[in-house]
């Protein structure tokens, strides 16, 4: 096998780029490296032997944005009604919303049985981290289901899940926000 550098750390040299925007959450990170076979996180510096982090670290890190982003937008009053984040499909996620006032009046809804009543609007973001792009659309719902298709409404390209994340934070917030209802 030969000299190289202990694991969990990389020469940056030595590293075989065939990936891109990996790590997800490494500052300054150039690509999925692998170093005789291991998985490993390179920066942008070469010529040096740097610790990586592990696997799990990037994707309990990756996790947190969403739950930061879900705290983020509690605070404008919109609900995170569904939320999937697949940090192995290329940092895939998709996020439903709706707005806090619509969903309270949809639990007064359930709590009284009027299941058909219509429900607040949902309004669905998805990036796919392989073609890094990322669509939004709505769906109608009554108290308790999603009734007929997703509209589509809008959709961009997205160079990183990051981007992803703060587009929708930005959209969402346009669309269901606190500040949009004062304003209104």
């Amino acid at each position: 096998m030969g000299r190289g550098p202990p694991v969990g750390y990389l020469k940056i040299r030595d590293c075989i780029s065939y990936g891109r925007n990996w790590p997800p959450a490494a500052p300054g990170a150039s690509g999925m490296d692998v170093w005789r076979g291991q998985m490993c996180a390179a920066l942008t510096v070469s010529d040096k032997v740097i610790p990586m982090d592990t696997p799990a670290e990037l994707a309990i890190a990756y996790v947190r944005r969403f739950a930061d982003l879900a705290e983020r937008l509690a605070k404008q009053d919109i609900v995170v009604r569904r939320l999937d984040c697949n940090w192995q499909a290329f940092g895939s996620f998709t996020v439903d919303a709706s707005d806090g006032d619509e969903e309270a009046k949809r639990a007064v809804a359930i709590q009284r049985g009027a299941f058909a009543e219509p429900g607040p609007d949902v309004y669905s973001l998805s990036w796919d981290g392989k073609e890094r792009h990322l669509s939004a659309g709505s769906m109608r719902t009554t108290a308790s289901t999603i009734i007929g298709p997703r509209q589509a409404l809008d959709s961009r390209p997205c160079d990183s899940y990051e981007d992803a994340i703060s587009v929708a934070y930005e959209w969402l917030t346009d669309r269901l926000g606190s500040s949009r209802r004062r304003s209104i």
